[in-house]
């Protein structure tokens, strides 16, 4: 990309779209066709990457990193991001402290026929592309690419960036990284054969960069990745140059930051000088990992090692020899630990150094050897030294020894590389071994599933025979195989719980589990009887429930009419019936009602008792005022009978006596 190009697409970057689909016109600008690709120019294609990116580093296990992996994998397929109008990011491979690693198709490769058109592509994430020097950084990985060409570490393509997108091209490699394969082996660690050859692969390619003086300064499980082939190191993005006078520049990876506290040294954490030590001891806690399956300082950081007092944990396999050279690596004082990544792995595989007149001798022994050999007899030996080395390879092969056929192929080619059955041996080698390991996968899907019934554990060997071959018929068997156990502890846990249900008479439950159980095995005989028990339930209590709803229904009519006419306790009698079939707020409140209706007839019955005891003794004081002629006092006493008790017969007639006597009295006097 040049300079102004790069300006032009500060914001943008290339999405190719292989599939036909209508662009939202708030985010994309016009179209151009080429290459029969329809190039569309989206804004912010970073914002994708990041919730890509975030999507795979919230997992901390296989199969929640599968999983995300998945989702983010549709994403890509869904919108295929096109870095630079060449680079097709297709799926997620992984993400670290410094970006997501993608895996890519090379356009250029493509339209090159070349055998190999993908590569993987490392995305900067935020964090890392807002530090002024990172893009430093990632083109000082680039550039040391040719400096640092060796079998153990990753070959480095290229850098360059698309917009506000950073990005670094390297080899695709298959197998996995470290850190997923160190959770396999959790808590157990590997067996000496299968960890040895790691540690050493990663040691050599730490003793080269350290020959280039180089150290790495951010080893870890996770920047270390195993492969059929071998062991390779990943990151160089972040060495730093233990020689600093022979960089021009004043950059030091260092400033990034980029370091992880459980690997880092003493001197790392304190911002100390870069020493080949510090590898040292990060390539020690790995061996560690490796042989024990876990961190020997819990990942605590080396500062707190050293407060705390901490000392690694003895590993029973290792002989005093390899444990006294892997526990003096893993001391935290740099002053104290061993200073260099090459005495650590002599010390640890017993390799013992020459001297150095002895080692000028030998190596003058071997060019003379070599030029005499080359110069009169090397051509023919060769020869016949590949057809041995064939004829063993192929020994190795036909007694299923896949390594070591693979290895005997991989010599006669380095020592005749025009030589086809070489490598259709190569080729067969490594489908054996293909074969074996898919074996072998397929043996601990068993194990886990029939031995263990441990489901995660057989989802973690399956997901690693589907990276191998998807389709293979071991892995397709695996899936069945797990499908079908899972299927079958779903049915045993659901009938286990409908069982359950039916004694309980939670009869919705019962249907619940043995629908599950149906949808799985329609014809499960245990499941079926076991629904028709619990329909047959249901039947009798939903009849029941018609019966009890018709004679609650007449209780609460025979209620309301009951309260209607002022039959209280007709009403609160029905209403406790009701009650009894069914609690409700309707028949509680015409109980209620009724109650309070008699409580207020009772008072006002003993009410109208006591005002008629005091009219009748109201009537009978009238009745002496009557005698007495007292004819005012009489009427005033009948009154007050009447206010107690309207219509009194005995008060209404000592008034009307007292009335006529009393007129009676007035007439006498006025014709006298």
């Amino acid at each position: 990309m040049s300079e102004s190009q790069n300006k032009d697409n500060k914001n943008e970057a290339a999405l190719t779209v292989f599939k036909p689909r209508t662009p939202k016109k708030a985010n994309v600008e016009p179209a151009v066709v080429t290459d029969q690709r329809t190039v569309i120019k989206v804004k912010a294609p970073q914002h994708e990457l990041t919730r890509i990116r975030q999507s795979i580093r919230v997992q901390d296990n296989s199969i929640g990193f599968a999983a995300a992996k998945l989702e983010a994998d549709d994403a890509l397929q869904q919108q295929k991001i096109v870095l630079n109008n060449r680079f097709v990011l297709e799926s997620t491979l992984g993400a670290g402290g410094m970006g997501t690693v993608y895996k890519a198709q090379d356009l250029r490769k493509v339209e090159a026929s070349d055998i190999k058109t993908a590569v993987a592509v490392k995305v900067l994430n935020d964090e890392f592309k807002n530090h002024p020097d990172a893009f430093v950084s990632l083109q000082r990985e680039a550039s040391r690419s040719h400096i640092l060409s060796h079998p153990n570490i990753v070959t480095v393509h290229d850098f360059d960036r698309d917009g506000d997108v950073i990005f670094m091209t390297m080899e695709l490699l298959s197998g996995r990284p470290l850190d997923s394969l160190l959770r396999d082996y959790s808590g157990t660690g590997m067996s000496l054969d299968k960890a040895i050859p790691i540690i050493e692969d990663y040691c050599s390619a730490l003793s080269f960069a350290h020959q280039k003086h180089f150290i790495h300064s951010d080893l870890k499980p996770g920047n270390i990745f195993v492969t059929d082939e071998g062991t390779k190191v990943l990151d160089f993005g972040i060495a730093r140059i233990s020689n600093v006078a022979a960089v021009k520049d004043h950059f030091d990876a260092g400033d990034l930051g980029a370091l992880t506290p459980a690997y880092a040294s003493l001197e790392m954490l304190n911002g100390g000088d870069p020493h080949p030590s510090d590898d040292v001891y990060a390539a020690a806690l790995i061996a560690y990992e490796l042989f024990s399956g876990k961190h020997p300082f819990n990942r605590l950081p080396a500062n707190e090692v050293r407060d705390k007092k901490l000392k690694p944990k003895r590993i029973k396999e290792l002989n005093k020899r390899q444990w006294q050279a892997l526990e003096a690596a893993l001391v935290v004082d740099r002053d104290k630990r061993t200073q260099s990544i090459e005495d650590f792995w002599n010390a640890f595989a017993n390799k013992k150094r020459l001297p150095i007149y002895r080692v000028i001798s030998a190596i003058l022994l071997i060019v003379t050897v070599w030029f005499v050999y080359n110069t009169f007899i090397a051509q023919s030996e060769m020869s016949k030294l590949a057809d041995s080395t064939f004829i063993k390879a192929s020994d190795c092969l036909a007694n299923k020894k896949a390594n070591c056929a693979m290895e005997g192929a991989k010599a006669v080619l380095k020592l005749t590389p025009d030589y086809p059955e070489a490598q259709l041996l190569l080729q067969q080698a490594k489908a054996l071994k293909l074969a074996q390991t898919l074996t072998e996968l397929f043996n601990d899907v068993h194990q886990c599933i029939y031995n263990n019934n441990d489901t995660v554990c057989a989802e973690k060997a399956l997901y690693s025979m589907q990276n191998l071959a998807s389709n293979a018929d071991q892995t397709l068997n695996a899936e069945d195989e797990l499908s079908n156990f899972k299927e079958r502890t779903a049915i045993a846990n659901a009938l286990k719980n409908a069982e359950q249900c039916l004694q309980e008479k939670s009869y919705l439950c019962v249907l619940e589990n043995t629908n599950t159980i149906l949808d799985l095995r329609p014809d499960h005989i245990q499941a079926t009887s076991l629904s028709q028990q619990a329909n047959q339930q249901i039947s009798q209590l939903e009849k029941k429930r018609i019966v009890t709803q018709q004679q609650y229904d007449n209780l609460i009519i025979k209620a309301n009419n009951c309260f209607n006419n002022k039959d209280y306790a007709c009403a609160k009698k029905s209403a406790d019936s009701a009650l009894v079939l069914n609690s409700t707020d309707e028949v509680r409140a015409i109980q209620r009602d009724a109650e309070m209706a008699l409580i207020e007839v009772k008072r006002n019955l003993l009410e109208k008792k006591r005002n008629r005891a005091r009219a009748d003794n109201m009537v009978v004081q009238a009745r002496q005022c009557l005698a007495k002629k007292q004819y005012d006092c009489a009427i005033a006493k009948s009154e007050s009978a009447l206010n107690l008790v309207p219509k009194y017969p005995s008060a209404l007639n000592t008034l009307k006596q007292a009335t006529e006597e009393r007129q009676k009295l007035k007439t006498s006097f006025s014709l006298q």
